[in-house]
């Protein structure tokens, strides 16, 4: 069949209309007014670094990390179970947002622990207090990281004591608490009992008087372990130069140094050209500074290590100001860098020496057990105590044991302190342990040297150097005569004391001999008389117990020092008020001035150390006594989560 043709007419119409077509495809971008226009290429400045060439590929090199720096928070809570000592003194703003806050949390709601009782009855009893709670959240905290919470008296409230109260739960927020203002979110909360140290007392203008003499300060306490953060912190680091190569390159680098064999999660996650999410590993969260300063001194590139470790020695040996810094590098570059860092256990400058030491026994090198120990002995007096503790971190040895133990004895007490830290990080089997869930712990240390340590960060700790006993003829009174302990005349015998304590809150009183051991006196003092454990005691908190000790040891009853761990949490304080001049809180008046975060740092929480002496009676103190009253820090392990709300039973 013939194919048909097409009309004469459409022979001229479809190139036509094929011309039309293609006029109207080239006309349309310039018919159409929002046409793309070209991209233009932004020209960024390239920030460089002054960086060590040595230094030049590690990861502080193209970057940092921002959000390292303590959050300091705060909230209005109150403290319940007071002695009659406490006061509804408080701003009105103040009372009328705490009262929303303890609404919120179940005061006066039906089917909670306290549904009979209002908030304003709660704030107006006489055994309540109303108070500022502060704390500073360390960098790069995990949901459920605990911390330590600063407690305080309202300037101008007629709250006498805060002693044996316990932080009603209390919301806590970035920055200052503004009643009946703008609230940020809740970012953690606190509760717990107060710890009130019985050697912190104002300072003195007369100098021939002890600061731990007189009047103790009791309207300033902390809930240790009393703050647990809600929302989690993720620190990110920040590239200086925009890059997908590099910022993917420095990722790799940190997840191989980091391996989370049983986290699926990596420690660094790439979140574009210039920023990368860093997470804690579990291992670290102890030591969060640690970590970010391995982080930072990570090679990007990972490959010929050997090298790297010789040229970092060789540098710290010929540029001794840099010794801190190629220290972090060689710890980052791990196991590898053993062999090398040896080679200046014997330095003859202090800097590359002492950092040599610290890698080495931080990677595990066993071959510094006799540098570490003979720079404990006689090296500078201000890194001993670091010494001992770096010796606490080498596998077990027997050889170290022994060397620790002997420096229990020592006259310098943060060398015994030190010492103590360190074999109980080492497990030492010596010692005895006692655990009081939700209370605290106690060790007793075998030492000649007799002495009653106690924590102030972390976990609740009493540590007894020495087999300790109350001594003859004593009598100790406490707590508005309410604590008596007598061995004296017909009441004392050679192994029993008389104890009498009068609760404040039921009004009963009770009597009982008791072992003079200061350990078992512990136990009694603690223990909570129930039918499947009836034996007899006072129920006392940490606070408390540790207040009854000093107030024996005060009277003369206890042949020991009685010392105070320093106060960490202060010193954290102290270092935010130099670094955060722009964190303002109000006077708590209604109309009042505004005063600088830098009053946190004024006055009447300064610890001293040391109160009693060998001889165990209250004697004047001499300069040489007095100049051992704040040689060291020492803070405290990480603490045990309380299992319940002590103040709501949830």
């Amino acid at each position: 069949m013939t194919p048909r043709r097409p009309a004469p007419a459409a022979r001229f119409v479809r190139p036509l209309l094929h011309l039309g077509l293609i006029t109207a495809i080239a006309l349309l971008p310039a018919c159409n007014s929002t046409a793309k226009k070209k991209s233009v290429a932004v020209d960024r400045p390239l920030v460089t670094r002054d960086t060590p060439a040595v230094l030049s590929n590690s990861v502080g090199a193209f970057g940092q990390i921002n959000g390292l720096q303590p959050v300091y928070v705060s909230g209005y809570g109150l403290i319940v179970g007071l002695n009659g000592t406490g006061s509804a003194d408080a701003p009105l703003s103040v009372r009328a947002s705490l009262m929303t806050e303890m609404t919120r949390n179940g005061v006066g709601r039906t089917g909670t622990p306290l549904a009979n009782v209002t908030p304003d009855q709660m704030i107006d009893d006489p055994n309540t207090a109303v108070v500022l709670v502060q704390a500073l959240i360390p960098p790069a905290s995990p949901k459920g990281t605990r911390f330590d919470v600063r407690v305080a008296a309202l300037p101008g409230s007629s709250t006498t004591s805060l002693e044996g109260g316990t932080l009603y739960t209390t919301d806590m927020r970035r920055g200052t608490p503004i009643p009946n203002g703008p609230q940020s979110f809740t970012i953690a909360r606190a509760r717990g009992p107060l710890l009130i140290n019985p050697l912190a007392a104002p300072p003195s203008d007369d100098p021939s008087v002890p600061s731990n003499s007189g009047n103790v300060v009791r309207t300033i306490g902390r809930v240790l372990s009393g703050g647990v953060v809600d929302s989690p912190f993720r620190p990110t680091y920040r590239l200086d130069n925009p890059s997908f190569a590099r910022a993917r390159s420095i990722a790799q680098a940190i997840n191989a140094r980091f391996p989370q064999r049983s986290n699926p999660a990596q420690v660094a996650r790439g979140m574009g050209e210039d920023a990368i999410e860093i997470n804690v590993p579990r291992e670290y969260l102890a030591d969060v500074e640690r970590f970010f300063s391995l982080v930072l001194h990570t090679r990007v590139d990972q490959t010929f290590t050997d090298e790297w470790a010789q040229r970092y020695v060789s540098a710290m040996a010929e540029q001794p100001i840099l010794a801190d810094r190629l220290g972090w590098a060689l710890e980052a570059l791990g196991e590898p860098a053993i062999p090398y860092v040896r080679r200046l256990y014997d330095a003859p400058e202090v800097g590359p020496r002492l950092n040599a030491l610290r890698v080495g026994a931080r990677l595990g090198d066993p071959l510094t057990r006799t540098h570490l120990e003979t720079l404990a002995v006689s090296g500078p007096i201000n890194r001993r105590a670091d010494a001992i503790g770096l010796l606490g971190k080498l596998p077990k040895d027997r050889r170290i044991d022994v060397f620790l133990s002997k420096r229990l004895e020592d006259d310098d007490l943060a060398i015994r302190i030190a010492a103590f830290e360190a074999l109980d990080t080492r497990g030492d089997g010596r010692f005895f342990r006692a655990f009081y869930p939700d209370r605290f712990r106690l060790t007793v240390v075998p030492s000649e040297t007799p002495m009653i340590f106690f924590t102030q960060q972390g976990q609740p700790h009493i540590v007894l150097f020495g087999d300790l006993n109350i001594e003859d003829d004593t009598f100790a009174t406490g707590w508005d005569n309410r604590l008596m302990v007598d061995t004296t005349g017909d009441f004392g015998s050679a192994d029993s004391a008389r104890i009498f304590y009068q609760d404040y809150a039921t009004g009963r009183t009770s009597t009982h001999a008791q072992s003079r051991s200061v350990r078992e006196l512990i136990g009694y003092f603690v223990h909570r008389s129930t039918p499947e454990e009836p034996w007899p005691g006072l129920d006392l908190s940490y606070s408390q117990t540790v207040g009854a000790l000093h107030e024996i040891a005060k009277a003369g009853g206890i042949d020991a020092d009685f010392v105070a761990e320093n106060d960490k949490l202060q010193l954290d304080f102290l270092r935010a008020a130099q670094t955060a001049d722009a964190v303002e809180r109000p006077e708590l008046s209604e109309d009042g001035p505004i005063t600088s975060f830098a009053e946190l740092a004024n006055g009447v929480d300064v610890i001293s150390t040391v109160t009693g002496d060998r001889d165990g009676r209250r004697r004047e103190r001499d300069e040489e006594w007095e100049s051992r009253r704040s040689r060291y820090v020492v803070p405290g392990p990480a603490a045990q989560p309380p299992s319940q709300d002590p103040a709501t039973g949830g």
